[in-house]
């Protein structure tokens, strides 16, 4: 690899085609405002009269084909809802369309965050299919191209088409954007505050700490229990080996986010803290006293290598990258996203609920979206550092493996809602009102999609009435 050292004569192509010498025959430096996060100087480096990586122009056609691509396949796959937090959510957002913020004992009736962009979903595609899912399939293809552009910015031209279609055919995220799912929003601002993140610690901006530390206030607002991935932030402006006091900037956006929100719950519950009580018992009584949820500390690890109808070849290709990305450390743009993909898959795996008995954060497999995004920049990384050969045989097979997947995908999908129809009409079934009017308070509180399926199981099975 050819190496260069900042203080030596270092030469930038120019957009114009001419070389502009920087360093000790010149007595200028480049402007770098935090030497230690700037955009990777190659390998090798550019050639003389070639721009350099920092002001290349995204390859327009490339980009779009690769958004195209992403949505042909979401559409092929198209699911519809499945019937379980879909119908929560949809439920508020009609009444938020009215004007009527309803209130509610169980969590997911609390994620305003999704309540109203699922209501500006409804208000901007109608009320239909289009209007349940339009934005979040939306920000599925955002997630695409935030990949494609972020590696480009970083690696150049060839690890952005690697990245956007490790996104694209990505199993789990073809289908969460076909079925209504919130997660791929979720997924997308999460992936927005750390990009914007980087920028921010890259030119020490004020204006970029805030809006990444407002992204992550939103955060808050989509799924509460998720804003632990803000412990990542921490992992990141450590590498930065120096204190900055701008991060304020970025701890005031994200606190102005989540005192907004309490705001909202002392008008509307007349406690601010309501959620924190009704989801301490949730978590209590579901995950701690209870066994409804995976709190092992493995899961993701299974869905990543093992179990991988989810991911495909995703987690292995990942799992390489790592192996080569630590040989590469002092590489800024390689060492953010890695620390940014190990610090979220660490959080939302070792993170305890509880010590005794020793049980760590719930899991599902639709939380891999949270960090699906890193996973495919350092595959993007990865597979343009290759040989051509070697890069197109590793790239179609996960991109095959993915479609493949993504049709599995919907077949358990159509399964489940064709079995749910047919338990509807069962007279061992009763409408799931009935059923949570049976319940205690905190009954209602802890009652999640999943009782959704134990009706169904008990209604096809011939158990007798609930």
């Amino acid at each position: 690899m050819r190496k260069f050292k900042l203080y030596e004569d270092l030469r930038v192509a120019l957009p114009d085609g001419t070389v502009q010498h920087f360093g000790a025959r010149s007595g200028r430096l480049p402007h770098m405002t935090s030497p230690a996060i700037y955009e990777d100087p190659g390998d090798p480096l550019p050639a003389a009269g070639a721009r350099s990586l920092s002001i290349t122009k995204l390859d327009w056609a490339q980009f779009l084909a690769v958004l195209v691509f992403a949505a042909l396949l979401r559409l092929l796959f198209f699911s519809g809802g499945l019937g379980t937090d879909e119908i929560v959510y949809l439920t508020h957002a009609h009444h938020l369309l009215r004007g009527d913020y309803l209130h509610t004992g169980y969590i997911g009736g609390m994620r305003d965050g999704i309540n109203a962009f699922l209501a500006a979903s409804l208000w901007l595609f109608g009320k239909g299919v289009a209007g349940a899912g339009g934005l979040f399939f939306a920000c599925s293809l955002g997630q695409v191209a935030l990949a494609y552009g972020f590696a480009h910015h970083l690696w150049g031209r060839q690890a952005a088409l690697w990245a956007g279609l490790a996104m694209a055919a990505l199993p789990i995220e073809v289908s969460q954007a076909g079925g209504l799912n919130p997660d791929p929003y979720l997924g997308f601002v999460i992936g927005l505050s750390v990009i914007t993140f980087y920028f921010a610690e890259r030119d020490n901006r004020p204006g970029l700490y805030i809006a990444a530390g407002m992204f992550a206030g939103w955060v808050y607002w989509i799924k509460q229990v998720v804003v632990l991935y803000g412990i990542v932030f921490i992992f990141l402006a450590a590498t930065n080996r120096r204190l900055r006091w701008n991060w304020i900037w970025f701890v005031l956006g994200g606190s102005l986010l989540v005192i907004a929100q309490l705001v909202l719950f002392e008008l509307a519950y007349h406690d601010p803290f309501y959620f924190f009580k009704v989801n301490y018992q949730f978590i209590i009584d579901t995950h701690i006293s209870g066994n409804h949820s995976d709190t092992s500390l493995f899961r993701y690890f299974f869905l990543l290598f093992i179990y991988i109808y989810h991911t495909g070849l995703l987690g292995w290709l990942a799992l390489v990258a790592c192996v080569f990305a630590f040989r590469q450390r002092e590489q800024p743009g390689l060492r953010f996203v890695l620390i940014w993909c190990l610090g979220l898959i660490f959080i939302f795996s070792a993170f305890p609920i509880s010590f005794s008995p020793l049980k760590f954060i719930a899991k599902q497999s639709n939380y891999l979206d949270i960090f699906a995004l890193p996973l495919a920049l350092l595959t993007g990384w990865f597979l343009a550092r290759q040989q051509r050969g070697i890069a197109l045989l590793l790239g179609a097979a996960m991109v095959l493996s993915g479609i493949m997947l993504a049709a599995l995908e919907q077949q358990v999908v159509r399964v489940v809602t064709v079995n749910g129809r047919a338990a509807r009409s069962s007279p061992r079934c009763i409408p799931v009102h009935r059923y949570l009017a049976r319940l205690p308070h905190s009954g209602r509180a802890c009652w999640s999609a999943s009782c959704v399926d134990h009706l169904i199981l008990a209604a096809i099975s011939g158990r007798g009435r609930i």
